[in-house]
C-alpha cells in the first residue's frame, strides 16, 4: 500500500490544496505533479463521476512513484480564481508544487552572488525573497553578495504599471534604467577582461 496525505502549498498569495501519495517502501522515489486541465477541476480531475487523477495516482504510487495532485484555483481547498489566471500563473503553481528548498544550497554558495529583483514582480516578490536569500548567504559565511530591487520593475525588469504578467506584452520592450549597468559593473569589479 502507500501513504496518502493532504497538503497545502502557496504560489505568491494563492493557496493550493492537494493530495500527496508516497510509496511505503523507504528511500528516495521519483515523483510527479499532476496539473488538471483547463477550467475549475478538483485534485482528482473529476468530471461526470470519473476521477482520472485519483486512478493514475493510485496506479503510480503502487509502482513506487510518488504523486502530488491539487485542486485548481478557486476549487476545493485552493484559493484564487481559475478564470482570472494566466498561463504563467498555472506554470508557477506547478513549480510551487515541486516539495525544493533552496536555502540549504544557498548556505553552501561561496562564489560572488548578484541578486536582482523587480519591485513590482508578482512571480518572485522582492520583499518575500531578498531577505531570506541574504540570510542564507550570511549563514553560510558568504560576504561577497549584492542585492538590488529595481523600482517599478516587473519580473522581466520592464518598467511596469502593476507587475501583472498580463501587461508584459503592452510594455516597452526595454529594461528599466540602470539594469544592464548594475550587472556589468558588478561583474567587471570581479573579473579581469582580456584586451
Amino acid at each position: 500500500m502507500y501513504t496518502e496525505e493532504d497538503v497545502v502549498f502557496t504560489n505568491v498569495n494563492t493557496k493550493l490544496a492537494g493530495t500527496l501519495t508516497l510509496p511505503d517502501k523507504g528511500g528516495g522515489h521519483p515523483a510527479i505533479v499532476m496539473k488538471a486541465g483547463s477550467g475549475p477541476l478538483n485534485r482528482d480531475e473529476e468530471y461526470l463521476g470519473f476521477k482520472p487523477f485519483k486512478v493514475i495516482a493510485d496506479h503510480f504510487t503502487r509502482q513506487g512513484i510518488a504523486t502530488l495532485r491539487y485542486d485548481s484555483r478557486g476549487v476545493g481547498g485552493s484559493t484564487g480564481n481559475v478564470w482570472l489566471s494566466t498561463f504563467p500563473d498555472f506554470a508557477n503553481d506547478v513549480m510551487a508544487a515541486i516539495n525544493y528548498d533552496p536555502i540549504p544550497t544557498l548556505e553552501r554558495v561561496k562564489c560572488p552572488v548578484l541578486m536582482l529583483f523587480g519591485e513590482l514582480d508578482l512571480q518572485v516578490p522582492a520583499e518575500l525573497n531578498k531577505d531570506i536569500m541574504e540570510d542564507a548567504l550570511e549563514k553560510g559565511g558568504n560576504k561577497d553578495y549584492m542585492s538590488k530591487i529595481f523600482p517599478k520593475a516587473n519580473h522581466l525588469y520592464q518598467c511596469a504599471k502593476t507587475g501583472s504578467p498580463a501587461e508584459y506584452g503592452d510594455l516597452d520592450k526595454r529594461f528599466v534604467s540602470g539594469f544592464l549597468d548594475v550587472m556589468t559593473n558588478w561583474i567587471l569589479k570581479r573579473v579581469n577582461i582580456v584586451t
